[in-house]
């Protein structure tokens, strides 16, 4: 992890050197909630799951703490570099409130299982993959968080978009970086929303 972050500071420092002033850096997303992960862990004892997401508790961990890490060293840039703009973008937190249901308009937890894959409990546990003549594909996209064992759906990318351009979801949020971005009225319109 410290060798990836390490490649990532040297990387902005570059494109600073280069002119950039305005960086978006995303965080990790809540691996322990994918498709991919809770069918690859699929033998992990209960305690391993967290009892609100049925999410993995020691992968999110992973997360979280990488994450930490990444915002350490973005601060630490950001002293070094007064005049660049430097944004954390939190991809982590609007999946996991997806997944918890801590959404205020009422609409339903989204499921952990894929939207388009193979059947099983998270639609993910054959060789048969989306697009396939067989595959197994969900009535409504716009209620799963993932389309298949790792891609988002564009109801969660539309989430994960409306925090970041909004906030809280950005550090600082975007619409205060861009003021000048006008959003279409209905852009928010989803089945899956974060609180």
């Amino acid at each position: 992890m410290a060798a990836i972050l390490c490649l990532a500071a040297s990387r902005t420092k570059e494109l600073i050197k280069l002119g950039a002033k305005t960086f978006l850096v995303p965080g990790n997303f809540p691996i322990g909630c994918s498709p991919a992960a809770l069918i690859n862990f699929k033998n992990s004892s209960a305690d391993d799951y967290d009892l609100t997401t049925g999410c993995i508790n020691w992968l999110n961990e992973f997360s979280q703490n990488q994450n930490k890490q990444l915002q350490l060293e973005l601060d630490r840039l950001r002293a070094l570099h007064p005049h660049a703009t430097i944004i954390y973008a939190d991809y982590y937190t609007p999946i996991v409130n997806i997944f918890s249901n801590h959404d205020t308009t009422g609409a339903r937890r989204a499921p952990l299982a894929a939207c388009c894959g193979s059947g099983g409990r998270y639609n993910v546990e054959g060789p048969v993959f989306c697009g396939d003549e067989c595959a197994i594909v969900c009535d409504d996209s716009s209620s799963y968080v993932y389309w298949d064992i790792v891609h988002m759906t564009d109801a969660a990318n539309k989430a994960i978009a409306c925090g970041l351009l909004e906030g809280p979801f950005a550090d600082p949020p975007l619409k205060e970086i861009c003021p000048h971005i006008r959003l279409p009225g209905d852009y928010r319109s989803s089945k899956v929303v974060v609180a």
